[in-house]
């Protein structure tokens, strides 16, 4: 009782998309739906509500897009932090390998345990299901980063398809100041997607890390 029902990535990757859509909304429509001073009660606790529900919305089509999608085009870090053998130009840091000893020492780890020397998800969902039975201040370190890179793509995504809409608004003479808003929200998109980047292989790298170093073979028998 009197505790708060968000947690904190509810907060971050729930509402505060939904808040950007409904600001947004209310500029576009001229709605003046938020300008009021003191909306009551009732009132509040629906733009709440909505916020968090169109956040939830926003989260689905967000992990379609560029998780699904445009960050499996890259190489998921599964593959590619193991990947020794191309050189890449964009998205460099996302695509940057282990340390060759720790990948190799990872590999060799992994090797003993199933006999298999693949990267790729087997090897990661492996990795991950040993790292979470026997390394607890490790998956406090994973929800973090869950959150981090969840919160990036929300956000992202959300600010992606405000530019598509202020660049419309502006095209057809609606609102104020469109362009503008329209390219600080793609230059917000372009920003928050290399943060979901830096976060999701950040992620596996602390798997494997994990899995390399706190991971007991025995354990697992």
């Amino acid at each position: 009782m009197g505790s708060i029902p968000f947690s904190l990535y509810d907060f971050f990757g729930y509402l505060v998309a939904g808040v950007l859509y409904l600001v947004a909304a209310d500029h576009l429509l001229g709605l003046a739906w938020l300008s009021t001073e003191k909306p009551p009660l009732q009132l509040q606790v629906f733009w709440l509500l909505l916020a968090y529900v169109i956040g939830h919305v926003n989260a689905h089509w967000a992990s379609w897009l560029l998780e699904k999608h445009a960050a499996r085009r890259l190489g998921p870090p599964s593959k590619t932090l193991f990947d020794r053998d191309t050189e890449y130009r964009f998205f460099k840091h996302y695509r940057s390998p282990l340390p060759e000893g720790t990948a190799e020492a990872t590999l060799d780890k992994y090797s003993r345990m199933t006999g298999s020397r693949k990267p790729g998800e087997d090897m990661f969902l492996f990795c991950y299901h040993h790292v979470k039975e026997q390394c607890p201040q490790a998956v406090s370190r994973l929800n973090t980063f869950v959150s981090l890179y969840g919160f990036a793509r929300n956000l992202s995504f959300a600010t992606l398809i405000l530019a598509a809409s202020f660049a419309i608004a502006a095209a057809r003479g609606l609102g104020t100041q469109g362009w503008t808003l329209a390219g600080l929200s793609l230059v917000a998109a372009v920003t928050f997607f290399y943060r979901y980047l830096k976060f999701y292989r950040l992620f596996s790298v602390e798997v494997f890390a994990s899995f390399r170093t706190g991971v007991k073979p025995e354990a697992s028998k």
